[in-house]
């Protein structure tokens, strides 16, 4: 367990709870200890490591996509909630959108910190609030136009209850025909990737491994995650499209679309405001195949409020 929270009881409810010494906060089930620390020591890293890292390349075409992502449904004037916001790296993209105000919502509270130094020369109001997704949010004063989630749903997936939870604080934090934009890994990608019969239940590269368990799980199938030197055997979960739109569908969010990376990035190339956008993200004129080989791991999806 993680140095800050305290496992304790409940009178009340008759069964035990977890409390964070430093944020006050509260939660039924045990944080991650391991994916909370990971995400701690990535608010760490300087700007000097990350340049040195040989997953800059991809880094910089997902950053790419996020920004594609988020340019073509965030308007000028919109409220914008950002759901496992880490370090606040998407900050200055709702910056670029003109947006008239932004929550960020993490459970890293080293990362939030780091986001709280990047917001210093925001003009719209921020907020950053330390806070597990996977628990209820209290009611907002005020409806959001654009719930952002980036990589972060496979962390959510392991039971329906986590799940569920997740998006329904996405769609009570939503105006009806206000949008949850997300990316997160391509369940159908992993399938057949790793049920080769070299290495059955393994897929990757030299830039990544993906080493699923052999058990199917509870919910979404557990599997182990490395890429590079910031993650390391990192626990997450394949999401099937199946079950986002039907837990989706249950909270009033209606999926509208949702393509994997290497689709949605074709489609962008059409897109002379995305071409012009790629010199400012830094992104390769071509990937190696090694570097798009990780990118097909994930996919797009964006839900509309109904």
């Amino acid at each position: 367990m993680h140095k800050r929270w305290v496992k304790m009881n409940s009178t009340r409810a008759q069964r035990a709870y977890y409390y964070n010494t430093e944020t006050g906060e509260s939660t039924w089930r045990a944080p991650s200890a391991k994916i909370q620390a990971h995400y701690n020591r990535m608010a760490q890293e300087t700007k000097q490591q990350r340049n040195m890292d040989d997953l800059l390349p991809v880094r910089n075409f997902h950053n790419w996509i996020k920004n594609c992502l988020i340019s073509q449904h965030c308007r000028p004037g919109d409220r914008v909630v950002d759901f496992c916001c880490g370090k606040g790296g998407d900050l200055f993209k709702f910056k670029h959108c003109q947006v008239a105000g932004y929550c960020g919502f993490d459970f890293a509270q080293d990362a939030i910190q780091t986001a709280k130094i990047r917001a210093h020369s925001i003009a719209f109001p921020v907020q950053f609030v330390v806070h597990d997704m996977s628990q209820p949010l209290p009611a907002p004063a005020a409806l959001f136009d654009i719930v952002n989630a980036q990589f972060c749903l496979h962390y959510f997936w392991d039971t329906e209850e986590r799940a569920l939870a997740f998006l329904t604080n996405a769609s009570q934090h939503l105006k009806p025909g206000g949008h949850l934009l997300a990316t997160f890994t391509d369940e159908d990608v992993l399938r057949v990737t790793t049920s080769t019969r070299r290495r059955p239940g393994r897929a990757g590269n030299s830039l990544y491994s993906v080493r699923m368990d052999a058990a199917a799980g509870e919910f979404g199938r557990r599997y182990r995650f490395t890429s590079g030197s910031a993650i390391q055997d990192s626990e997450e979960y394949a999401v099937p499209l199946a079950s986002v739109r039907a837990l989706a569908d249950r909270v009033g969010l209606a999926l509208e679309a949702s393509e994997n990376f290497h689709t949605y990035a074709y489609r962008q190339f059409e897109s002379p405001a995305c071409i012009d956008s790629m010199r400012h993200f830094k992104v390769a004129s071509a990937l190696k195949p090694h570097e798009w080989e990780v990118s097909r791991n994930y996919r797009t999806a964006v839900f509309t409020k109904r």
